[in-house]
């Protein structure tokens, strides 16, 4: 324990199990009060309850945390039936996430919370069985379709780019970020179906093979993006970043105005 948390080597034995005895009744506690909390509000309000449940989340143990997600997930959970989709590889050489955009975009989303399966998926003139494994097939080529030019919503990061330029630079070269010019709203609506993949691939249990950088995923989850996420994706321009901020203001005006 010592080697992996340092500071504790001053706390005595005695005074770290009464600090675990008290975040374990808190723990318990938070267990109860949770549902009864808007975190909604968590990053909005200021000075909210759930504003000040979410700055302290790091009191709250994993076990806690996923208990509770999980009770949301099961009692938002519908009872009806899962909405019947139709897939063809063979002769429609549209993309899987296309199809599924066509069928999708008019269905009730309340219909997509399901435990197991969000959709049934027929996959024409293919001899499948079971309902789980096309379901998974579909899942796993629509991710192979977003990091591809045939669905044109993500793109690779800059670090990507230039390591694919054998410039070698910045962390995460295998990540994607999504499209800046993906503007138009029939654009809009596809960004709204990946969303709601996300949001299935969790109810589900069954996630994406998207790789997404911490740029994209912390305003999700209400965490703030600092420079080194911009860094982790975009070496080059938060090194220029970097250098303009450090520049004083002649050899910035120097550089500006220089004819």
């Amino acid at each position: 324990l010592e080697e992996d948390q340092p500071q504790l080597r001053k706390v005595s034995l005695s005074s770290i199990r009464a600090r675990f005895a008290i975040l374990r009744r808190l723990n318990e506690g938070m267990l109860t009060l949770l549902p009864w909390i808007d975190l909604s509000g968590a990053t909005s309000l200021a000075h909210s309850f759930a504003a000040e449940v979410f700055a302290n989340r790091g009191l709250l143990f994993y076990d806690t945390k996923m208990r509770f997600f999980n009770q949301v997930l099961d009692q938002t959970a519908t009872g009806k039936e899962s909405p019947s989709l139709r897939v063809d590889r063979v002769n429609d050489k549209t993309p899987v996430f296309l199809q599924l955009f066509s069928q999708l975009r008019d269905v009730n989303p309340l219909l997509l919370r399901q435990k197991q399966r969000a959709f049934k998926v027929q996959l024409k003139n293919e001899r499948v069985e079971g309902d789980l494994g096309p379901y998974r097939e579909v899942l796993s080529q629509i991710c192979m379709e977003l990091e591809s030019p045939l669905v044109s919503l993500l793109i690779p990061c800059p670090n990507k780019q230039l390591a694919s330029q054998t410039i070698g630079v910045g962390e995460n070269r295998d990540k994607y970020v999504l499209k800046p010019s993906a503007g138009s709203p029939n654009a809009m609506a596809m960004f709204e179906l990946l969303g709601r993949l996300i949001g299935i691939a969790i109810r589900t249990k069954n996630p994406l093979n998207l790789d997404l950088p911490a740029f994209f995923w912390k305003p999700l989850v209400g965490e703030q993006i600092d420079r080194r996420d911009l860094a982790a994706i975009d070496h080059c321009v938060t090194q220029s970043w970097t250098a303009i901020q450090d520049m004083d203001q002649a050899t910035f005006d120097a550089s500006v105005f220089e004819t």
